[in-house]
C-alpha cells in the first residue's frame, strides 16, 4: 500500500530529498534553499527559513542555480525517420527501504569527515522537481529525439510516448565549504557533492505499457573546488540516467517506431462494465457476491487487492501493485488465475488486468451516484497477509481532498498494506472508489486516515469514462 506522506511527519528530518521541494520553477531562474539543523542535530533542506518557534538553528541561506547544461554521454538518435515524440510525464522519488536507512552524510574539512547523516524512511514518496520534465525535454532534443506535447495534440498527429521515472535508490555526500593553505596560498573550496541514483523507467504508448528499463546516474565534483548545489547535483545525475535510458535497445526500438517490447497487450477499445443509478441499501444482502468478485493480486514483490469489473475478466487495481511486473496472479478464494496488464495510468495509479480465464463470478457494479461527506462506506481487500483475504472494514467518507491536482476521497475506514487496489463500496454495494493509500504512525500502525481514488476518475484515466445516462 502506498503510504501517504504528510510533509512534516513522514519526511524524516535529514532526508536529503526534502531539498527537492525547492526546485519548482524554471531552470533559468534562481531558487533559495535554506539549510538548517534541528534540536536533534538532523539536517533539513527547504525552500523556506527554519521556524524558530520549533527551536531550530538559524538557517544558512544560499542561492542555488540548476546546472545550466549537461552534455549527453550517449550517441544521438540515428533512425532513418524522425523519432516518436516523447515527454517525461512524472518523476517520483520512491526510495525502496524497509526500515530507516542512512543514504548519505554531510561532512566537513578537506576529507569531508562525516558530521550529520541523511536518513530515508519507509513509505516516503513525493513528486520530484517540477522542472525535471523541461530538463528532460531539453536533453532529449540534444540527442535528436522529438519531444511530445500534452495530450491535446493536433488531430492526426502522433500523441507521443509518456515516460514515467521512479527514483528508487539514492546515495549522497555533501561536503561543506572550507579554506586551507596550499603551497603558501590560501585556497577556498566551495560546497561539493557526490550523488548517485537509480531510476526505474516505464514508457507508455497511450495507456499501453510499451517498455521498461532501469538505469543509474551519477554526479560528482569532489575532486575540484566544488560550487555545486544539492539540486544541481540531483538534476545532473538524473539526466545521466536519462542518457542511459535512451541507449537501451528496448527503449530505442519503441522511440524509433519499431513496436513495443511486448510487455502488455493493448487495452480493449470498449469495456463492458455495469454502472448503477440510485438503489436501496443492500450491502449486507450482497456481501457474499461482493467478496467473490474481490481478489488478491499476487506478484513477485508481494500482494495487493483488486476487483472484477467485466464478464470478460477485466480486473481493476492500483498501478503500484503491479509496477515492474510482466504478469500477475489473481486469487479468487482458492482459485489462482494468471493475469496480464492491458492498460494503466501510473500518474493516477490505476491498472487494468485481463484474466486468462474469466471466472464464473458476477463483476462488481460501478456507482454513478455522487458520494457525500458522512456517507457510510466499506472497504474489502487483503490486508497484511493473503490469509486475511476478503477482510471488510467500515467507515465514513470523511472529506474530499486534492493532492497534486488529483482528486481523492478521505475515509476513516481501516486500510493496511495489502488493501491497495481493493474496492470501496457504498451501502448499496456499488463501487465508489479503490483504496490507494493509508496514513501510518512511525511504528507502522494505521491512524484512521485512508485515501481512495474515485471510481469515475479511475475509469476516465483508463479511457472508459462514465456514460452520461445511467439508470
Amino acid at each position: 500500500m502506498r503510504r501517504f506522506a504528510f510533509p512534516n511527519k513522514s519526511l524524516r528530518a535529514g532526508l536529503v530529498l526534502a531539498a527537492l521541494a525547492a526546485l519548482s520553477g524554471s531552470s533559468a531562474g534562481a531558487d533559495e534553499i535554506h539549510r538548517w539543523v534541528d534540536a536533534n542535530g538532523d539536517v533539513h533542506f527547504s525552500n523556506r527559513p527554519a521556524d524558530s518557534a520549533k527551536g531550530a538553528a538559524l538557517p544558512e541561506k544560499s542561492t542555488a542555480r540548476v546546472v545550466a547544461t549537461v552534455k549527453p554521454i550517449g550517441p544521438a538518435y540515428s533512425g532513418s525517420r524522425p523519432s516518436r515524440p516523447v515527454r517525461l510525464e512524472e518523476a517520483i522519488v520512491r526510495l525502496e527501504v524497509d526500515s530507516e536507512q542512512v543514504v548519505g552524510h554531510v561532512g566537513s574539512g578537506p576529507h569531508c569527515d562525516p558530521r550529520k547523516q541523511f536518513i530515508a524512511k519507509p513509505g516516503t514518496e513525493f513528486v520530484a522537481p517540477m522542472n525535471l520534465p523541461a530538463r528532460f525535454a531539453e536533453h532529449a532534443r540534444k540527442l535528436g529525439y522529438q519531444v511530445g506535447t500534452d495530450a491535446a495534440v493536433t488531430p492526426g498527429k502522433d500523441a507521443g510516448l509518456r515516460a514515467f521515472a521512479s527514483i528508487k535508490s539514492l546515495e549522497v555526500k555533501e561536503c561543506e565549504p572550507f579554506g586551507q593553505r596550499k603551497n603558501g596560498l590560501f585556497v577556498n573550496v566551495q560546497r561539493r557533492h557526490y550523488l548517485q541514483l537509480a531510476v526505474d523507467w516505464e514508457l507508455f504508448d497511450g495507456r499501453r505499457l510499451a517498455a521498461r528499463w532501469a538505469s543509474t546516474g551519477r554526479f560528482s565534483d569532489m575532486g575540484g573546488k566544488g560550487g555545486s548545489t544539492l539540486d544541481s547535483a540531483f538534476v545532473a545525475a538524473f539526466l545521466e540516467s536519462t542518457d542511459r535510458m535512451f541507449q537501451a535497445p528496448a527503449i530505442a526500438s519503441v522511440l524509433a517506431g519499431e513496436g513495443s517490447a511486448g510487455l502488455a497487450a493493448p487495452p480493449p477499445a470498449k469495456l463492458d462494465v455495469a454502472w448503477s443509478g440510485p438503489q436501496p441499501a443492500q450491502f449486507r444482502a450482497r456481501i457474499k457476491s461482493l467478496e467473490a468478485a474481490t481478489v488478491t493480486i499476487r506478484t513477485s514483490d508481494g500482494h495487493g487487492s483488486g476487483f472484477l469489473i467485466s464478464k470478460a475478466g477485466h480486473v481493476l487495481t492500483n498501478w503500484h501493485v503491479v509496477r515492474g511486473q510482466s504478469n500477475a496472479t489473481a486469487v479468487f478464494e482458492s482459485r489462482e488465475i494468471p493475469a496480464k496488464i492491458v492498460g494503466g495510468d501510473p500518474k493516477r495509479d490505476v491498472a487494468l488486468l485481463l484474466l486468462e480465464r474469466p471466472p464464473a463470478v458476477a463483476p462488481l457494479t460501478l456507482s454513478s451516484v455522487p458520494v457525500g461527506t458522512g456517507d457510510t462506506i466499506y472497504l474489502i481487500g487483503t490486508p497484511l497477509d493473503e490469509a486475511l483475504s476478503h477482510s471488510v472494514s467500515r467507515g465514513i467518507l470523511s472529506a474530499e481532498r486534492e493532492f497534486g491536482g488529483q482528486r481523492l476521497y478521505q475515509t476513516d475506514a481501516a486500510a493496511n498494506p495489502g488493501n491497495s487496489g481493493g474496492p470501496a463500496l457504498n451501502e448499496r454495494g456499488d463501487v465508489i472508489g479503490l483504496t490507494v493509500s493509508g496514513a501510518v504512525t512511525d511504528s507502522g500502525a494505521p491512524v484512521n486516515i485512508a485515501f481512495l481514488i474515485p471510481i469515475d476518475d479511475a475509469m476516465r484515466a483508463l479511457g472508459y469514462p462514465k456514460p452520461r445516462a445511467v439508470r
